[in-house]
């Protein structure tokens, strides 16, 4: 592993050294002509709701070696203490649909959203590339290309793939793998020559294969010090294969008639696939002491191996009216939604949905606006969206009746059986935040007030159960920025951006959620150049710091977490050091993560799993314009 590094140290290096020598000699003898300044990219959300943005690359220092999921999260969230593994947010979140849903969402982040999606206009061909070589056989490799075919039609598509070995328990052979994630991806954007129509799609398949490992199978008798032996740990399961297969067609296109009125359609086809196995151990399943009790509760089909395997398909097509008038914008649609639910060993489930909805926006210039928008289900699940935005403070009011999940309603395999009748959960949330700026100060208090009614959750026996009283989240937070230049002239400063959150959770069924009660997360860095302005620096921490918490466990079999009162995770410190370079289109980091934690020592981020333990990365981000 040290060899590795020291290679792709070296290599790093020598890129480092290259770069600033072309970059030297262009700009001694060429003027370039391509770069960050001469690309744009849309988003497809914006182009829908008619807003007049355009995206440029980022090109910045700032978390540039943040290439686990958990990370770019803020670490805000719950895994299984690899990157590529389950994870989930540690705060609430409501889903994106007022309808039915699969249910399985572990590994929604390592999906590739409609957010993610760029349509670029380049002047050049473009590649995108970042490389991540981490310790203790962690990698990450993001590449995107994209070029306009003419200056109105433009092409791209992106190859991703995570890798990441076994973190805990006897690792085999190098290449041992925890989970290997794949994104393949397409996009094509046109716009007429009039400018009167405009077309943009997308399409992607995505492929996670975790080997699960059940946790650390620590006995009766073990100090809690055994689930921080990470390789030398013994774990609870073996042989165990998991697989979460989608796929998504997505087209969206508008004619326009006029400022005031313009016409579009909008279709979508996504599929999910999954499936669990597991050859298990027949005689430790059927010996006096059950190695398994603590994973598979029950054996309802068959002792000796789990197969199971579930698909959830949907197509939906929306056509709608839009336009602007003056300074406000106008949407309204229809949408038609046809679900399928395909079970092993139940029936399938087919479900047609008729959605009406519609978007106003008010836009008093840049930095003032008013908005807001409703949709409803002929089911009487509805979803109403009211926010406003100015120079001095943001506030929003949502209220939203959603459905259970497919999952949550129905599943029958060798370890689990429920069949509910749920009623839709009830979600109110008011949110606000004041903007304070004095003297490069960036100050952000924020309070977000949430009641859940009907709430449905996977309670201590890992069953699907449904609050009879509300539930009250109660979050209170700070956001700070801050920089203090010791030569403006030449960029150089000291940063600080940290935010920390308080959250109460309180009402009837307030055991119905888990929350860390404080949450802190802060980056102190200084960022500048070296070597007469040719090597421009970044060099830092990341801290955060999380309150002690019954954390929610995990059931690998259905891929979800679930409500747990026996184990509290302790609370805990966690400092990463980092040193990001830029030279040219070049961005190089070299990242000790967890560099504070002690032998034998650290904290459990699900019980049984233990954080990543103390390990250095590095890795590259490079853009090339021609």
């Amino acid at each position: 592993m040290v060899n590795m590094i020291k290679r792709s140290f070296l290599a790093l290096l020598c890129c480092l050294c290259t770069s600033a020598a072309m970059g030297q000699i262009l700009d001694d003898s060429t003027k370039l002509v391509y770069g960050p300044n001469t690309l744009t990219f849309y988003k497809l959300d914006d182009q829908k709701d008619n807003i007049n943005s355009t995206g440029i690359l980022d090109t910045t220092l700032t978390g540039l070696g943040d290439f686990t999921m958990w990370d770019q999260m803020g670490k805000q969230a719950q895994d299984l203490g690899a990157n590529g593994t389950a994870i989930r947010s540690m705060f609430y979140q409501s889903p994106d649909v007022i309808g039915l849903r699969s249910g399985y969402d572990a590994y929604d982040p390592f999906v590739i959203q409609q957010s993610d999606v760029r349509f670029f206009d380049t002047k050049s061909p473009f590649l995108d590339l970042y490389v991540a070589f981490g310790g203790v056989g962690r990698s990450v490799v993001d590449f995107d290309f994209s070029r306009n075919i003419k200056p109105n039609i433009n092409f791209g598509f992106g190859i991703d793939r995570l890798t990441t070995d076994k973190q805990i328990g006897p690792v085999s052979s190098e290449g041992d793998r925890n989970a290997v994630a794949t994104n393949l991806d397409i996009n094509y954007f046109y716009r007429s020559e009039d400018k009167k129509y405009l077309a943009m799609f997308y399409a992607y398949r995505f492929l996670n294969t975790v080997n699960e490992t059940g946790g650390v199978n620590l006995g009766e008798n073990d100090e809690e010090t055994e689930i921080f032996a990470y390789e030398d740990a013994a774990i609870r399961l073996r042989n165990v294969e998991g697989t979460d297969t989608r796929t998504r067609l997505h087209l969206y296109h508008e004619y326009k008639l006029g400022e005031a009125l313009q016409l579009y359609h909008e279709v979508d086809h996504s599929r999910q696939k999954l499936a669990y196995n597991d050859e298990l151990d027949a005689a430790i399943v059927s010996g006096t002491f059950n190695q398994y009790a603590d994973v598979y509760p029950n054996f309802f089909l068959d002792s000796a191996a789990t197969a199971e395997s579930h698909s959830f398909r949907s197509l939906s097509n929306e056509v709608g009216i839009k336009g602007d008038i003056e300074k406000g914008f106008y949407r309204a649609y229809l949408r038609r939604r046809d679900v399928l639910g395909v079970f092993r060993y139940l029936s399938d489930q087919r479900v047609g949905e008729i959605y009406a909805g519609g978007v106003l926006r008010y836009d008093l210039n840049e930095k003032n606006a008013i908005g807001g928008k409703v949709e409803f289900l002929q089911t009487g699940d509805f979803n109403f969206l009211g926010k406003v935005d100015n120079n001095f403070f943001e506030a929003s009011y949502n209220i939203m009746q959603y459905q259970p999940s497919l999952l949550q309603q129905r599943y029958f395999g060798n370890h689990y059986f429920w069949d509910n009748d749920f009623q839709s959960v009830l979600k109110n949330e008011i949110k606000g935040s004041v903007k304070l700026d004095v003297k490069g100060i960036s100050v952000r208090p924020n309070v977000s007030l949430t009641t859940l009614s009907n709430y449905v959750f996977f309670n201590s026996e890992a069953l699907p159960e449904q609050a009879n009283e509300n539930i009250l989240l109660n979050g209170y937070g700070v956001e700070l920025g801050f920089r203090k230049y010791t030569s403006k002239s030449k960029g150089e400063f000291f940063g600080l951006n940290a935010e920390a959150k308080y959250t109460l959770i309180g009402g009837g069924d307030a055991d119905s959620f888990q929350a860390p009660e404080l949450f802190v997360l802060g980056k102190v860095f200084w960022e500048g150049y070296l070597f007469n302005n040719s090597l421009q620096t970044q060099v830092g921490a990341d801290l955060m710091y999380r309150s002690a918490y019954f954390a929610y466990d995990y059931a690998p079999a259905t891929q979800q977490f679930f409500l747990q009162d026996q184990q509290q995770v302790a609370d805990y410190f966690l400092a990463d050091l980092f040193i990001n370079f830029k030279v040219e289109k070049v961005r190089i980091f070299f990242k000790f993560n967890h560099f504070n934690q002690r032998n034998n020592e650290g904290f459990q981020i699900t019980p049984l799993y233990p954080v990543q333990q103390r390990v250095l990365d590095l890795g590259i981000h490079w853009f090339f314009f021609d």
